[in-house]
């Protein structure tokens, strides 16, 4: 019975997991997108989270990111190790996985700020093309992490081999640490760091 790989030892599964993560982020920020036309022209982008309080409720449903860096880290995983088995390097799978994440999100950048050119071009109010671009860079709020857990990614897996799931223990635990810092004790600078630390944990627990 077929255990759900494909032929180079990718798991369908996690597959259809990460492109189900992609959807529902690609839709939920869809559904919280309101574009206000006020009686001047200007055209505004209230957040509907606050605008109506009752759809914060909604966004419970919409909580796949720790899935989507999950499954991140099971495939990266498994990538790295057959890398490994065939004698490729840590700088030409770094460089490969960065180039897969890099390329869409570049094509992506593209189009959107040629769009913008044009619509430039043709006398569209600045406003408005500077309200266009602070919602593309939102979407792109979790590529820099990801892209550090995947070159952390050798590094990881070789302390996941060592100390299994002590390892995203100890980043929950530095986590708390730094929200005591952060928080408690009002270094905010440090609460920075939850953003690699609680994704994370995530990526971590794709090993397991």
């Amino acid at each position: 019975m077929s255990d759900g790989r494909l032929g180079d030892g990718r798991d369908r599964y996690v597959d259809f997991l990460r492109a189900w993560a992609i959807v529902l982020v690609v839709g939920g920020h869809w559904l919280i997108t309101a574009l206000v036309r006020e009686p001047d022209g200007e055209i505004r982008a209230p957040e509907l989270l606050a605008t109506v309080p009752w759809t914060q409720w909604l966004t419970l449903a919409f909580q796949i990111m720790p899935l989507f860096f999950l499954a991140g880290g099971y495939a990266a995983s498994g990538s790295w190790g057959r890398a490994r088995a065939a004698g490729g390097t840590v700088g030409w799978w770094v460089r490969q996985r960065v180039l897969r994440l890099l390329l869409p999100a570049a094509v992506y950048s593209a189009v959107v700020l040629c769009a913008l050119g044009v619509c430039e071009a043709v006398g569209v109010d600045g406003g408005t093309l500077a309200l266009v671009g602070w919602a593309m860079a939102m979407q792109f709020w979790f590529l820099p992490v990801y892209l550090l857990l995947s070159a952390l990614t050798p590094v990881l897996h070789a302390a996941h081999r060592r100390w299994g799931p002590l390892v995203p223990l100890g980043l929950g635990a530095t986590a708390v640490v730094a929200d005591v810092l952060a928080v408690g004790l009002h270094v905010p600078v440090v609460g920075l760091l939850d953003y690699l630390l609680v994704w994370g944990v995530a990526y971590q627990l794709g090993f397991c």
